[in-house]
């Protein structure tokens, strides 16, 4: 029997270049409302809920190849083509900002979500609104390739390079404009889109226009300013509440409300009392929420003690809504901050002091309001250099917020650097007496266990011996979080002295425990990791410190008597007894405590840098179906495995849909009476490609983290120079005949070869290349993975063609396959890497690419021995 022949191909003419337009502007504007919906969802829910609500949205995608398939007509003409597609790419241009507005206005609990029925429905509705664009995205997408699916390669290129312009904007969209200006620009291409794509003449023309001047009025009125969509914030009815930054230039501002996660600010429902906005500030990093003033206590990374407790005018500033810092006015008059060596971040300065060291060399990782550089500049550091990672932070304390702070950056000791604090480390050629980490976890990990994407790599082993490597030679790391003993067993603290060890011994120290100081105040503890031995004078004087403060105490210092520690709580003497044996004993007893603990302690490097990562597979079996109770129904507590229970449900949620639509066409056509041949192997040879894709890409934007200095230049760089080449690829997919054996085995070995290279390789390479200037960095990252993308770009349009020769109703169906495989791809290839690392995970990409080859030869050989 031969294959269906495929007509509907041969009828319809070349692609029109409007369509091929179409294609690449759909494309651009899918990608870029993806993550522009990343931002919006890290805001008024948890970073780790991105996750779900973004993954079940791209399904859109998925349940349109579905619908295309069972929908198609091999007989349609090119007169009803131009009309669905047209039809279908104005319909995604109106409902990409609807849904978009609609859908953040909805009132959402992110922590209840198992235990409230009425909220959960709510976050269906939320789903289901996400997902609508998407549907009609991938409709026009799915219904070219069924009619244009002779030439797949040129329809695909234009697809992939559409996507890599869409993740090259993206991020300069939230930069300048926020989440609001980068969504009204993905709207803006969409209508362009539905321009290119409707009749010559006729009402869909004109409205796909209206629809274009309206959305660039709006971008430019986020973008000017002259347009505010904020985030309300009532307390008492678990919303904020609207306020904005008066400016004289306005004649008149239109504000939207946007419900908020109640759950995330009560935290702070004690500090501060008027929870009213006065200023935000954007970036594709996170989003700065600036508060009113009031009078506190000294706070921010750490804790005081009670000698010279003074409150002082501040603002408190959260970024996503989490992760308080704060604003001290005038605090370039250091004057009037008596309380700055009460803090326990002070910790590093006074052991330094008993060696007469008075005028250090400072490295601050993690600016924030600028706590750290004060308390620097109070024990008279002779240099300052603070590195922080998100722009708006660096606008607020140099611009828009420096005559509140008496200009404390502009002091001459002080130079602010722009970058990841790791990058900055690996090129950094400078010797620091104190490298002060306070805090530093980039938001979206805090407790959780949820991912990461960038200051992970500040907690590895590999990290802490870039560190060592950067001080001089009495000088001293200090990280400065959370312990957690009075809430129960010690967690963050006690995996960083693991994993200080384990880097001290890696580096040639025989007795590393001598070179580790742990100081507790209360809930906070500073992590001290000295080059040399801590000496006796050092260790009696953080004593000392500790009891005049009314800290806590020591918890592990090298030359602690016994009868010198404070023991106020029995869980504070647990926790000295964890520390020792983490610190003190031999690696058999070291593997015991890793292995019996509660939380994973073991020490996360770059390959795997899951720092924040605590929870084993049992604490999250334990905790699911339970829910949030009592205080977590107002609180974010550490002991809730929020990050991994969100994970798991993606990946139940995606499979189940996946199922759906994937199913459904094949028990559509099985009851027609038209039985698709080999639906398996073509199942697994798409499903090969969405998850082999995700893999490869996500773990290179991993790898290139550090070399590029910025999670968003290596994911805009890594997800654009994927996509193009991919799209370059795909072009040359036209030279070779589809599902031959050379063809396939040929691109199949190919995928493997470079994948073994990134996995083994890469990091060397980068790392000889490290010392270039930032665009050529980016020219390097373009030219190594430019190879990988275009393979993979061969291997999409190869099995469309061979598709189509068999069953053009069978196209839309593999673009619904591919498209559900590429999120669920998206969300395991982060729980592989926690379990295996990234390299192993690209070697387990180019295997799944090579079966998926295999898969395709089987199919070849079946369709020709259906032909004889």
């Amino acid at each position: 029997m031969k294959p269906l022949s495929d007509s509907h191909s041969e009828q319809t003419p070349g692609i029109a270049r409007p369509v091929l337009a179409g294609v690449f502007f759909i494309s651009a504007s899918a990608l870029a409302y993806q993550i522009a919906l990343t931002r919006l969802f890290s805001i008024i829910m948890w970073h780790h809920h991105a996750y779900l609500v973004v993954s079940v949205a791209l399904l859109g995608f998925g349940a349109s190849g579905a619908v295309a398939a069972v929908r198609f007509n091999r007989n349609q003409s090119a007169s009803e083509l131009t009309r669905s597609l047209s039809q279908s790419a104005l319909a995604f241009a109106a409902a990409l900002p609807a849904s978009y507005f609609l859908g953040s206005r909805l009132h959402i609990e992110a922590m209840q979500l198992l235990g409230d029925w009425k909220n959960f429905c709510t976050f269906l509705a939320l789903l289901g609104l996400l997902a609508v664009p998407f549907f009609f995205a991938g409709y026009v997408i799915a219904v070219c390739f069924q009619a244009y699916s002779r030439q797949a390669g040129k329809l695909y290129g234009f697809d992939m390079l559409g996507a890599a312009l869409g993740a090259a904007a993206a991020p300069l969209l939230l930069n300048a404009a926020g989440v609001n200006g980068a969504a009204m620009a993905s709207a803006f291409l969409a209508a362009i889109a539905a321009v290119c794509l409707s009749a010559e003449k006729g009402t869909g023309k004109w409205a796909a226009a209206v629809l274009t001047i309206v959305y660039l009025a709006a971008f430019l009125g986020f973008n000017s300013g002259r347009l505010f969509w904020e985030i309300p914030m009532d307390l008492s009815k678990q919303r904020l509440t609207i306020a904005y930054q008066e400016d004289p230039r306005l004649n008149k501002v239109y504000s939207l409300e946007i419900p908020f996660s109640g759950g995330r600010h009560l935290v702070y429902k004690r500090s501060v009392p008027d929870m009213r906005r006065r200023d935000i500030l954007h970036s594709a990093i996170a989003q700065l929420d600036i508060w009113p003033e009031h009078r506190m206590h000294m706070l921010g990374g750490g804790e005081f003690g009670v000698v010279d407790y003074q409150e002082v005018p501040m603002r408190m500033v959260t970024q996503d809504g989490i992760g308080p810092t704060f604003l001290y006015k005038d605090a370039g008059d250091l004057k009037k901050f008596p309380s700055l060596d009460d803090s326990q971040i002070s910790s590093a300065y006074l052991a330094l002091k008993t060696q007469g060291k008075t005028r250090p060399n400072v490295l601050v990782i993690g600016v924030g309001g600028g706590i750290d550089v004060m308390t620097a500049l109070f024990h008279d550091a002779a240099s300052v250099t603070a590195v922080e990672i998100n722009p708006a932070m660096i606008r607020m304390v140099t611009k828009k917020y420096a005559s509140y702070i008496g200009h404390l950056f502009s002091d001459p000791r002080v130079k602010l650097i722009n970058e990841d604090g790791r990058s900055f480390l690996d090129r950094s050629q400078g010797e620091y007496d104190v490298i002060q980490l306070t805090g530093v976890d980039t938001l979206t990990a805090l407790s959780t266990g949820a991912y990461t994407l960038s200051e992970n790599y500040l907690y590895t082993v590999e990290a802490v011996e870039n560190m060592l490597d950067r001080l001089s030679e009495n000088g001293m790391v200090c990280y400065s979080r959370p312990i957690f003993s009075l809430f129960g067993p010690p967690r963050e603290t006690l995996r960083l002295t693991v994993t200080a060890r384990t880097a001290l011994e890696r580096s040639g120290v025989q007795a590393p425990w001598r070179h580790v100081a742990v100081l507790q105040a209360n809930n906070w503890a500073s992590t001290m990791i000295k080059k040399s031995p801590f000496t006796p004078e050092e260790c009696a004087a953080l004593a000392e410190f500790g009891r005049r403060e009314g800290f806590a105490g020591m918890v592990f210092a090298p030359y602690l008597k016994k009868g010198e520690e404070q023991l106020p709580l029995d869980a504070f003497a647990r926790s000295r007894q964890l520390f020792h044996q983490a610190l003190m004993s031999d690696g058999v007893e070291l593997n015991r405590l890793l292995k019996e603990s509660a939380f994973n302690l073991h020490p996360p490097t770059d390959d795997k840098p899951f720092f924040f990562n605590y929870y084993k597979i049992s604490n999250v079996a334990s905790w699911w179906g339970h829910g949030a109770r009592g205080e977590m129904k107002t609180k974010f507590l550490p002991d809730f495995p929020a990050g991994h229970m969100i994970l798991t449900a993606a990946v139940i949620q995606v499979s189940l849909l996946a199922a759906l639509f994937i199913l459904l066409p094949v028990w559509i056509w099985n009851r027609r009476g038209a039985p698709l041949k080999a639906k398996a192997r073509t199942f697994v040879y798409f499903a090969a490609l969405g998850l082999g894709f995700m893999f490869i890409e996500i773990c290179l934007m991993q790898k290139l983290i550090l070399f590029l200095g910025r999670p968003t230049y290596a994911v805009t760089v890594v997800l654009a120079g994927m996509l193009f080449f991919a799209g370059l690829g795909a072009w040359l997919s036209e030279r070779f005949p589809p599902w031959t054996r050379k063809s396939l085995l040929t691109a199949g070995a190919g995928v493997l070869i470079l994948c073994c290279f990134n996995a083994f390789f890469l990091d060397a390479l980068t790392g000889l290349l490290t010392g270039l200037p930032l665009p050529l960095r980016m020219a390097a990252a373009w030219a190594l993975i430019g190879p990988t993308g275009a393979v993979l770009g061969l291997f999409f349009p190869l099995g469309i063609r061979a598709a189509a020769e068999k069953s053009p109703a069978v196209i839309a169906w593999a673009w619904a396959v591919n498209g559900f495989f590429t999120v669920l791809g998206s969300v395991l290839a982060i729980m592989a890497a926690m379990s295996f690392g990234f390299s192993r995970v690209l070697l387990l990409a180019g295997l799944i690419y090579l079966i998926g080859a295999a898969f395709g030869l089987a199919l070849n050989r079946e369709a020709k021995s259906a032909d004889g």
